[in-house]
């Protein structure tokens, strides 16, 4: 779930930007944006919704919140994929924005912020200039960032063209809000296309050991599309039945219709998304309190879609149903009490015989992943030079893979719930790949950051890919060599570069005076440079603006207490030389600068 900070919902450098915060209503807002059409980043936002500002969010997420969610249309801006914007920010620079796929559920994007920073101008008043030459780009005088609000970042998201564009054209994305829901190694789950095939290879081995079996597929009110259409794709090619569809609410039958992912030869209705007033007039339905409806309900649906099924009651084997896949909810407990009591209910009306033999659902989400499915990768070796393209590699990969998975039986083996681990957020190796690939100067945290613990441990997994030599936010930045190269790949300093070769970009630390004095006044620390002698006043004037004031003390503390461990270790220098260590100007400690 998407972290309720307001430091994460702000873009930095970019006033009065908020991504997902809708709970953030101050009047400094002037533009909101909405990544996905998914309940933690919606938080805030309602039929009622007024502004301050309006919403920018692609055209199928603004289609689902205000025909869904109810949000006046006049509040709400749809972007086109791909196309560039113009947005000022509250202090009314001019910002471009661009929406990207963000692979994760329909309409969902990442989002591309970039301004000019005023670096490339010279000169002073009106007099201003630019040093460029007409359709020149200078990445240095851009000023960018890239949330990518939830995405699953395989290579089409690593390797999105457009993106590469905007960074061969602006330069290094100086931060990037990125999503870590899964931002631990343990998480390594495959490729979602595997997981698909997986899917798929369950549901025809299921079908071979009953052939009358009734798929649930565990979905949210948007997302897990995908693996609805792999257990369709699947019962359908073994079943060759016309009614072999996907039974769906009527709720996910609009969500599916607005999002451009319904077929008639897929999906089979419940129920009519209107009812009948007393006066005959069509009304949209109120939204049940229990998504998932009651069994009765289902049956009664069930049993109005089934007027074409035609079994004898003599012929002893079980009625063809108007159905074979369901979408259930995701989540729940009593699982298999409740598939039991669908196998009791779903019957044919002509002949109370039950439609099914079994159940079995499929909950797919990348929480089941454990470490006994990282044998899929053995199942893929020395297979790469059997198959044509990458796509039949993956469903080779997918089809062994199978039998690794064990269902959770119950009723007798009637009822039995498979786990996959197909997910719509990043797998830990993803979220490396698609760090390493982009090189932000700066990253911020966007899952599971709820404090300085939690980012810390976020971020030391990326601290060798990030450009840090680019980020003024860090203290790198003043040690680097000419102001370029990244950390992990190059710009390698000095071995013996010391605190009075920094060209006074550096802070330098002479006394313990003073620190105690640090106070915070209107959201910035206030520091008296004429009182503090050993710190360079320009590196204050530029880490001011940047790092946060809990995030400058700390670097002040760090600096302080290694100007303590200094002073030490000097005075054991001069009893004794051999105890000499690395020169301390070419190390530098830096915790919660990003």
């Amino acid at each position: 779930m998407a972290t309720q900070l307001g430091s994460i919902k702000r873009v930095r450098k970019f006033p009065g930007f908020v991504v997902d915060g809708f709970n953030y209503q101050t009047p400094d807002v002037c533009a909101y944006f909405l990544t996905h059409y998914h309940a933690d980043h919606t938080c805030g936002l309602h039929a009622g919704f007024k502004g301050p500002a309006k919403i920018y969010c692609t055209e199928i997420t603004a289609a689902l919140i205000t025909n869904v969610m109810g949000v006046k249309p006049q509040f709400v801006v749809p972007v086109p994929m791909h196309t560039e914007i113009v947005i000022n920010t509250a202090g009314r620079e001019t910002a471009f924005v661009t929406f990207l796929d963000a692979n994760h559920c329909p309409g969902s994007a990442t989002i591309y912020f970039r301004k000019p920073s005023g670096d490339g101008v010279k000169g002073g008043g009106d007099d201003k200039q630019s040093v460029f030459a007409e359709g020149e780009t200078n990445s240095q005088s851009q000023v960018t960032a890239l949330h990518t609000g939830d995405f699953r970042a395989a290579r089409c998201v690593r390797e999105d063209k457009h993106l590469h564009e905007l960074i061969k054209k602006n330069g290094p994305v100086g931060e990037l809000y990125l999503d870590t829901t899964y931002c631990d190694p343990r998480w390594r789950f495959p490729d979602q296309r595997e997981v698909l095939a997986t899917i798929g290879t369950i549901a025809k081995n299921e079908l071979k050991r009953e052939p009358n079996t009734l798929f649930l597929v565990g979905s949210y009110s948007i997302g897990k599309e995908r693996a609805v259409r792999a257990v369709a794709t699947a019962v359908r090619s073994a079943v060759n039945n016309a009614n072999s569809k996907v039974l769906v609410s009527w709720q996910r039958a609009r969500t599916l219709k607005l999002t451009g992912w319904w077929d008639d030869d897929v999906f089979v209705t419940e129920g009519d998304e209107f009812e009948t007033t007393r006066d005959g007039e069509k009304e949209p339905r109120n939204e049940p309190a229990d998504a998932s409806a009651s069994a009765d309900a289902d049956a009664d649906a069930d049993a109005s879609a089934s007027a074409s099924a035609s079994v004898s009651a003599s012929s002893g084997k079980h009625p063809e149903p108007p159905f074979r896949v369901r979408v259930s909810a995701m989540g729940g407990g009593g699982a298999h009490k409740d598939m039991l009591e669908l196998l009791q209910t779903l019957k044919d009306p002509k002949t109370k015989r039950p439609y099914f033999a079994a159940v079995v659902s499929f909950r797919p989400t990348g929480w089941c992943y454990s470490k006994r499915l990282e044998r899929h990768a053995s199942l893929g070796a020395g297979v790469e030079n059997t198959v044509e393209n990458e796509a039949d590699l993956f469903d080779l990969k997918g089809t062994r893979a199978a039998e690794r998975y064990a269902p959770w039986v119950e009723n007798d083996g009637t009822t039995r719930v498979y786990q996959v681990p197909y997910s719509e957020h990043s797998s830990f190796p993803e979220l490396v790949s698609f760090v390493e690939r982009i090189k932000p100067s700066k990253i911020t945290p966007t899952v599971n950051a709820g404090s300085e613990t939690q980012k810390r441990k976020i971020l030391k997994h990326f601290a060798h890919l990030t450009c840090s030599v680019t980020d003024t936010g860090r203290l790198e930045h003043y040690f680097g060599q000419g102001g370029t190269g990244c950390s992990g790949g190059g710009g390698k300093r000095k071995a013996q570069q010391s605190l009075d070769d920094a060209k006074g970009d550096a802070i330098r630390v002479k006394t313990e005076k003073g620190f105690e004095q640090i106070e915070e006044e209107k959201g910035n620390l206030q520091i008296d440079e004429t009182t503090y002698p050993g710190v360079c006043p320009e590196t204050i004037d530029a880490l001011r603006g940047i790092l946060t004031p809990s995030e400058f003390k700390e670097q002040l503390q760090l600096l302080k207490e290694a100007e303590v461990r200094k002073t030490i270790q000097e005075t054991k220098e001069e009893q004794d030389p051999a105890q000499t260590p690395f020169p301390l100007g070419c190390v530098v400690v830096v915790k919660g600068g990003g």
